[in-house]
């Protein structure tokens, strides 16, 4: 469903500058029914039980030690509501395989990731997906933002305008 659709979406984002690029955004969209509010996943300012879906993508925070974001999606969720975090899968795909090849210190376990998220009662599902470009030149332009560090190794070794990639949902309903 559209957010043209939604009685309202609120946007939490700690981040200053990237919460004043949603802002433009929104209205730009001419989107009445949106707020972006500031908050973190620990704190989101939202109301006891007042929201029906709560989604989270690409946020490298999530997994050990984010125990105190999943109790405020706990308390804002109503019953019935539903919690969806979107991440890499850190195992399957050509993506994957990339980000292995980053600094040791970025490095998440994937096993481990998928134990702590079931052992605090989610599911998981995998998307399977891939990165289709119209030219090289796109894919390096993504490559380089995504992997600066690395990107130039990556893309001597990479052929085609495809790259495989893997999402992986943790989810739950309260």
């Amino acid at each position: 469903m559209s957010i043209e659709k939604r009685r309202h979406v609120f946007a939490v984002e700690p981040h200053g500058p990237s919460r004043l690029i949603a802002h433009q955004r929104v209205a730009r969209m001419e989107w009445e029914n949106v707020s972006v509010l500031t908050g973190s996943a620990e704190q989101t300012h939202l109301a006891d039980a007042s929201m029906d879906w709560v989604h989270a993508r690409f946020a490298y925070f999530w997994g050990p030690g984010c125990e105190a974001g999943l109790a405020e999606v706990d308390r804002i969720l109503r019953p019935g509501g539903a919690f969806v975090m979107i991440d890499n899968d850190l195992g399957r795909g050509t993506f994957a395989q990339w980000l292995r090849r980053l600094p040791e210190e970025t490095q998440r376990d994937p096993d481990k990731l998928d134990s702590w998220w079931t052992s605090q009662g989610y599911s998981i599902s995998e998307v399977p997906s891939c990165w289709r470009f119209r030219r090289r030149a796109e894919l390096e332009a993504v490559v380089r933002l995504e992997f600066e560090d690395v990107a130039e190794e990556l893309l001597a070794e990479h052929e085609g305008l495809e790259v495989e990639y893997v999402y992986r949902l943790f989810w739950k309903v309260v």
